[in-house]
């Protein structure tokens, strides 16, 4: 859960809040029994970690890891702190994360752009699937097997709230993906998508078809 304190209508720094359960064995392998028996009948499958530990301890990572080694471009990977470990599946993060993954250290501010695709090159030799790696208001750059892409963010007049930009993203590029659509094709699709969320203010913002229609005229 997010908290969003306003001060005399003036957004402050957000904080959130989450539960840290330790995930039993018992119940993650029926969790992995009934994704992979379900996979079959899915188009993509989307791994969203933005907690350590937890649900995604490192014996869940490690099932999953495999599961996507077996069913090579089912899935798609958003993970704030293991998205290096995973193999054979699409990744979406953002240009920070990429940096700290390759680099270590603090996740730096605004990087520069030879930075973030030095970082890309890295974790798409070891996904072995397309990465998407989010640069805010400089859009999306994308590596696949035909090399590197640049998808720009779109133009925003007024205020913005950049709370859910992410996840709309992320579930624009599943659709698109999910649909045999290409890698460019996917993010235009992710950027119109957080375009849509970040215009709207004071909370976690969703695009819906008909909001994404509506910026295309």
């Amino acid at each position: 859960m997010f908290v969003k304190p306003h001060l005399e209508g003036t957004e402050q720094a957000r904080f959130d809040t989450a539960d840290y359960n330790e995930l039993s064995p018992a119940t993650g392998r029926r969790l992995i029994a009934q994704v992979e028996a379900s996979l079959p009948d899915l188009d993509l499958v989307i791994i969203n970690e933005q907690i350590p530990d937890s649900l995604h301890a490192e014996w869940f990572r490690r099932e999953l890891c495999a599961m996507a080694d077996r069913w090579q471009g089912k899935f798609i990977v958003d993970s704030r702190y293991h998205a290096n470990e995973y193999r054979d599946a699409f990744l979406r993060i953002n240009d920070r994360e990429a940096i700290q993954f390759q680099e270590g250290g603090e996740r730096p501010d605004r990087p520069s752009r030879e930075r973030v695709i030095a970082a890309m090159e890295a974790l798409f030799a070891k996904a072995r699937q397309p990465v998407f790696v989010s640069r805010g208001p400089d859009g999306v750059v994308i590596r696949d097997a035909q090399g590197l892409h640049e998808v720009p963010a779109r133009r925003i007049d007024g205020p913005i709230d950049i709370v859910g930009a992410g996840d709309s993203l992320l579930a624009g590029i599943s659709l698109a993906l999910a649909r045999g659509r290409d890698p460019v094709a996917a993010a235009e699709l992710g950027i119109l998508a957080a375009s849509v969320t970040v215009a709207k203010l004071r909370r976690c913002g969703t695009a819906s078809p008909a909001e994404i229609l509506a910026l295309l005229g």
